[in-house]
């Protein structure tokens, strides 16, 4: 039989993995479910999400963001699920296409902080 502090850990890894194909674009939100967090309990439609524009940041610095492990190591240290969206656009091109979203960062956590 599966511990329960197992059984805990295995759906705080899959609710992870969710959280990052979801702010990834690759996995629909799903309909809410009950989440643990810490000691007290959430549903997944109470996830915290921000957006942070990258485009305008040295290229340095934009290379760096978008770099999956770079992302990885974002999400191990706070638990948010980093995302890159949009796509570089120039100034030519954003006069051109107004409508079109610019790089940015799309964070998700279960948690202020976290996002934070």
């Amino acid at each position: 039989m599966i511990s329960r502090s197992s059984l805990e850990a295995a759906c705080e890894a899959a609710a992870k993995v969710n959280a990052v194909l979801i702010a990834k674009g690759k996995l629909k939100q799903p309909a809410p479910q009950i989440i643990k967090v810490g000691n007290s309990f959430r549903t997944s439609a109470d996830l915290f999400t921000s957006e942070y524009e990258i485009n305008e940041a040295p290229i340095a610095a934009r290379n760096l963001l978008t770099k999956g492990h770079t992302q990885e190591e974002i999400n191990q240290f706070s638990g948010a699920a980093v995302s890159t969206r949009g796509r570089y656009l120039n100034l030519e091109e954003r006069t051109r296409n107004p409508g079109e979203r610019s790089l940015y960062l799309h964070i998700q956590a279960a948690t202020k902080q976290a996002i934070d």
